[in-house]
């Protein structure tokens, strides 16, 4: 994932890198006339050594460039290709300590004489990979401080989640307590060691008795065990009534009565009783102040006071990404190349404007055109006000910068190199660990105070379950009897089965598969019943042979009439029909057609119940399926829960809706006058509208930000690129464009989707 101290960096090593060749200049061709005021041999192998040097730390610096600085003239001009390589990745990704190392392999300490340059052409790339080199610098600086007050923030946000919930704040009391103990030990046996051997002293001139009661209640105080538990509370700073001025009537003596030559007795007991008056004040204020405020409410206003600390520390922060931004992003150098094109004196007011962020602001175009000509006294100078800017962002405030007393930059490649060196090697290290000295202060607890609670319930939590499942042994095998036959049951029966019904039924179906009547059944009954009209006709009306079969063909297609004929006449003299038997065949054959009906009938749904089998078997076994899948979900669930839960989800779109709103408020408040931007308020906004942007650029690197789409990736860095670069010095109504986008991206991702209850 790119961010902005990336982009920067490599936007400056790019600009340096286009306007670098016309600082090289090829060297005069050998000719017989000047062979003998030309170098020796030795001394040219020495320059060309020295060139192949430069480009390769400069290859070492930016990998891209490695294949265009790999060619085999030894040419001038090769130097100048390997200056000016394509940039395709940014130096701001290397670590402080490499980067040191590539200055100090470039220039090593304690030369010499060897450190001056061995020919102008020399110096040149010298100087050039000096400035790629401060330009890495630049950019790990940014890099270094915002991934300082990217911590500060992850500090606050645990923090803000302890003070949030009443059930946090309890847990992180118990969880704390044992450091709380220890204190509270510590300051009572150095108080008491402080009594024992005398050294503890009131406004008295003689060591206090060990035999009077008053003597421990003035050396231990109630206020000394409190502040010693909840250091927050020593002087007041957390906004309550401190406890020091409370107590220190109790360390102070009887007040004296005043001397009689000056006093009457009158005056005398007045004023003490408005000290008795005061002293009852004092103690009556701090009784209310130990009722009033109970553990829960001194823990919740301890973890407000770390939050003020983050809060303020990361405001300097921010104070110091905006001050490197903000003089990185004026535009005043262009201005005056547009203003003064075609004068002389430009290039001496760009000599005034410091930092190789300013003077590489000249466009490409303008350079091309050869407007404006930049030597390498431009480049001097800027590197060497880089290197100030820098030192002076990175050293305390209670300290004075190293380099700012000098203010013009040495005469040597190597001497500025070494100034570099010294940043890289010594500030920059000893602002690392006043960060992490300052950082571990207000970091949240370490892994083992806040398991301990857990640890500790462990054994015995152990032992309960354990004693439970030996009693109830026998119990629990037969519920794991149960469970297992269950499962075995489900996955054979409901599962299984089916699945294998489903197949079968693909494959055409099985011989023993369960029908609603036999396949010959139908057949055999309309033969038989073909067979009973055919000989009832025969015997009744001595059809022939021909007639017989046309009789046949309509009994196969349902027709009867013949014989329902025959069965009207019957009827009408039954008993006479009865004895002479036709009544009694025509009805069963009748009989036989009803079972004949019956028989096409159940033929239907047969046919109809296997044309929809496969649906059945589907319907089937799709609740089994499902309780699969549901289960699967679950189980799934348990194994990727760290990389993307719903709960996780929505805290990260909570936070990104969170930053829109922080931008919102950064931006409207910023003053559209561009001459605020040197003051500590807009440094600071800068600041941080840097870091809010820079959880924007992280959040395209979780699971809910749809990075599979590249072309919705780019849209989204390019408009967070925009904000970065236009943010602070765009008007209003700019402003406001560009909070729209954001927004735009917020409800196309849904991010209001966090804060929805």
């Amino acid at each position: 994932m790119s961010s902005y101290a990336a982009d920067f960096t490599a936007h400056l090593a790019g600009a340096l890198s286009h306007i670098a060749p016309s600082f090289v200049h090829p060297s005069p061709s050998s000719s017989s006339t000047n062979l003998a005021a030309q170098a020796t041999q030795s001394h040219e192998d020495a320059v060309d050594a020295r060139e192949q040097e430069m480009r390769a730390i400069l290859a070492k610096l930016r990998p891209s460039s490695s294949s265009s600085s790999q060619s085999g003239a030894a040419s001038t001009a090769s130097a100048s290709s390997s200056l000016s390589g394509r940039k395709s990745h940014s130096p701001a990704h290397l670590k402080p300590s490499h980067l040191a190392h590539l200055v100090d392999a470039a220039f090593p300490p304690f030369q010499g004489q060897a450190s001056t340059p061995l020919s102008p052409q020399i110096e040149t790339v010298e100087l050039v990979t000096l400035a790629q080199l401060t330009i890495a610098t630049y950019g790990v600086v940014l890099r270094v401080l915002m991934d300082e007050a990217n911590e500060l923030e992850r500090h606050d946000e645990y923090w803000a989640a302890v003070e949030s919930e009443a059930w946090n704040t309890a847990l992180y009391l118990v969880q704390s307590t044992p450091v709380r103990a220890f204190s509270l030990a510590n300051v009572t046996l150095t108080r008491l060691r402080q009594l024992m051997s005398g050294t503890l002293r009131t406004t008295e001139s003689s060591p206090p008795s060990l035999l009077h009661l008053t003597t421990w209640r003035r050396a231990l105080p109630p206020s000394l065990f409190l502040t010693s538990v909840f250091p927050h509370l020593t002087g007041g700073s957390s906004g309550l009534p401190s406890l020091e001025d409370l107590s220190r009537a109790e360390l102070d003596p009887e007040p004296t009565s005043p001397s009689p030559s000056f006093t009457t007795p009158q005056s005398s007991s007045n004023a003490l009783s408005f000290s008795r008056a005061t002293k009852l004040g004092r103690k009556t204020a701090r009784s209310l102040l130990f009722l009033t405020l109970s553990p829960l409410s001194l823990t919740r206003d301890e973890v407000a006071t770390y939050r003020t600390k983050i809060r303020d520390e990361r405001d300097e922060l921010a104070r110091r990404i905006g001050e490197l931004t903000l003089r990185a992003q004026e535009s005043e150098v262009g201005e005056l190349l547009e203003e003064g094109r075609g004068k002389r004196g430009v290039k001496r007011e760009l000599r005034k404007k410091p930092g190789l962020a300013q003077l590489f602001s000249v466009s490409r175009q303008g350079a091309k055109e050869g407007q404006v000509e930049l030597g390498l006294e431009d480049v001097r100078q800027a590197t060497w006000q880089t290197l100030i800017h820098l030192d002076s962002v990175l050293t305390p405030s209670s300290a004075a910068p190293r380099m700012s007393s000098t203010p013009s930059p040495p005469a040597t490649p190597a001497d500025l190199a070494h100034s570099l060196s010294y940043l890289l090697n010594q500030t920059l290290p000893a602002h690392s660990r006043a960060f992490g000295q300052t950082s571990l202060l207000l970091s949240p607890p370490g892994f083992w105070t806040r398991s301990w609670p857990y640890l500790l319930s462990i054994p015995l939590l152990s032992s309960l379950v354990a004693r439970a499942v030996y009693n109830h042994r026998l119990t629990l095998h037969q519920y794991a009897l149960d469970a297992a036959s269950t499962i075995k049951g489900f996955l054979f029966d409901w599962v299984l089965e089916p699945v294998r019904k489903i197949l079968d039924t693909l494959r055409g179906g099985s011989a023993d598969e369960v029908a609603l009547m036999g396949r010959e059944s139908l057949r055999s009954d309309l033969e038989s019943l073909e067979r009973m009209v055919v000989d009832f006709a025969r015997d009744e009306w001595g059809l022939s042979g021909r007639e017989t079969d046309e009789l046949a063909r309509k009994v196969r297609v349902g027709d009867l009439t013949e014989v329902l004929k025959v069965w009207e006449e019957d009827i009408k003299s039954p008993i006479k029909s009865t004895l002479r038997g036709s009544l009694i065949r025509t009805l069963l054959i009748q009989v036989q057609k009803v079972k004949v009906d019956v028989a096409l009938a159940t033929s239907g749904i047969e046919k109809m119940l296997k044309s929809q089998q496969l649906t059945f078997a589907f319907v089937g076994v799709a609740p089994s399926m499902l309780v699969l899948a549901l289960v699967g979900r679950w189980l799934r669930g348990l194994v990727r829960r760290d990389r993307g839960s719903g709960k996780k989800r929505r805290e990260e779109k909570k936070r990104c809706w969170l930053v829109v709103r922080q931008l919102d408020i950064l931006l409207s408040s910023r003053s559209s006058s561009s001459s605020a931007s040197d003051s500590t308020s807009a440094a600071q906004t800068q600041g941080h509208l840097l870091l809010s942007l820079s959880r924007l650029r992280s959040h395209t690197s979780t699971p809910s930000f749809p990075s599979h789409d590249t072309q919705l990736l780019a849209s989204f860095l390019a408009d967070i690129r925009a904000l970065e670069e236009r943010g602070a010095r765009a008007v209003e109504g700019e402003r406001r464009e560009l909070v729209g986008r954001v927004r735009e991206w917020a409800r196309a991702l849904r991010w209001d989707e966090g804060i929805r209850v």
